[in-house]
């Protein structure tokens, strides 16, 4: 099924306020999911991280983003498991937070490290 797009020109769907760019990506994507929560979207916090293993192969998942504060983004996840192994080959990730019916998305990318729960 294909959705029709709108042109941001034209309805100004996709118009950011740009107040925001002076208040930090924490209070933004903050917002932002709790817009989508408002909203009714199932899973406001799930977001897409992609890895690299070893071999350079990249991979994604939709995972459950945890909390948000100036330290990062925290996700729970299996050491044992395929994202586990290559994050400790590369310990670094992107994440994507697709809110398709807001018509907005926050991409992040960085470093990853261990935390204790």
């Amino acid at each position: 099924m294909r959705v029709e797009y709108g042109s941001a020109e034209k309805d100004g769907s996709a118009d950011l306020d740009v107040d925001w760019l002076d208040v930090g990506w924490v209070a933004l994507l903050g917002s932002w999911m709790a817009d989508a929560e408002r909203a009714g979207i199932a899973e406001p916090n799930a977001m897409v991280v992609g890895t690299v293993d070893a071999d350079g192969r990249p991979a994604t998942r939709s995972v459950l983003c945890k909390s948000v504060d100036e330290s990062g983004i925290s996700f729970y996840t299996n050491y044992d498991s395929d994202k586990g192994e290559q994050l400790a080959v590369n310990p670094h990730a992107s994440a994507t937070f697709p809110w398709y019916a807001l018509g907005r998305q926050v991409h992040v990318r960085g470093p990853v490290t261990r935390v204790t729960p």
